[in-house]
């Protein structure tokens, strides 16, 4: 793996990580839609003012709606699930995100891409099984339906991997600040406190915007499958994060998922990187 990209890879992993916290908290004091929608339009200008421009060409526009759409399933699913539970179960997404990888952009698989997915799917589903039931088991079937646009906007960022990444991202999070106003009345909720402005900010800038791009940066030097692997590194970190916050251990059906997750990680970037004579 190259440097840099193993550098993207551990800041997206930090800041995507904390989004799942931001996003949690932030949902005391605003309803689902509306904080997509208001995250969306603070990041979109964040973008706007570091220089990214407006792209305004069908397939961004599509872009656009997968991540709007995804986001706003990811945060109704995200009331009623933890934030490591939302991040284990939102990487279900290279189950999806490999066969249409291989149907949209013709990309084959290396063996250990493969396998590393499956494992890491594998251990998804190990820790999944004790949140089937229950509120619980709609934010799980909310959030899976965001995992398949989550893998359906990750073939369009490489798909559109030869644009300016910040121009894509910042016509990205305008368009969707647009998509999602319209529908933003939906269960409104707002308390402008505070800790709200505060839990958006850090949700729109270092949790939104950078995350996106960083996705966005590591899928132009990666593929699909060896991106989504490696990317079940944030899984694991959001449970690590939680245990610590919550004082208690992982439980075992945790600790098992998140050991396969490992594996398949090791897997997919460690087969891929001695193939590829590649330093690790």
């Amino acid at each position: 793996m190259r440097a840099r990209t193993a550098l993207a890879l551990a800041a997206y992993t930090v800041a995507n990580s904390l989004g799942y916290f931001f996003a949690k908290y932030a949902l005391e004091w605003a309803s689902p839609i509306l904080l997509m929608a208001l995250r969306y339009a603070v990041a979109g200008a964040f973008l706007a003012l570091a220089g990214g421009g407006l792209i305004l060409r069908r397939d961004v526009l599509v872009l656009a709606a997968l991540t709007a759409s995804s986001s706003a399933l990811w945060a109704l699913g995200l009331e009623y699930v933890s934030p490591a539970s939302s991040a284990v179960l939102s990487y279900t997404m290279p189950f999806f995100s490999v066969p249409l990888a291989y149907l949209v952009l013709g990309e084959r698989h290396a063996r250990s891409e493969v396998l590393g997915i499956s494992l890491g799917f594998l251990g998804v589903s190990i820790y999944s099984v004790p949140l089937m039931r229950g509120l619980e088991a709609v934010g799980a079937a909310l959030t899976l339906a965001n995992a398949l646009l989550w893998a359906a906007y990750t073939v369009y960022y490489r798909k559109l991997r030869d644009l300016d990444p910040l121009s894509v991202n910042a016509t990205q999070f305008a368009l969707g600040a647009a998509m999602l106003a319209p529908i933003s009345p939906i269960g409104f909720r707002l308390d402008p406190t505070v800790g709200f402005a505060l839990c958006l900010l850090l949700l729109a800038i270092p949790s939104g915007a950078l995350v996106f791009l960083l996705w966005n940066l590591i899928l132009r030097e990666e593929s699909v499958g060896r991106s989504t692997a490696l990317a079940f590194s944030v899984p694991l970190f959001s449970v690590a994060l939680q245990s610590a916050l919550a004082l208690r251990p992982p439980s075992a059906p945790e600790i098992l998922g998140m050991a396969v997750m490992l594996s398949g990680i090791a897997i997919s970037g460690w087969s891929a990187d001695a193939r590829a004579g590649r330093p690790t």
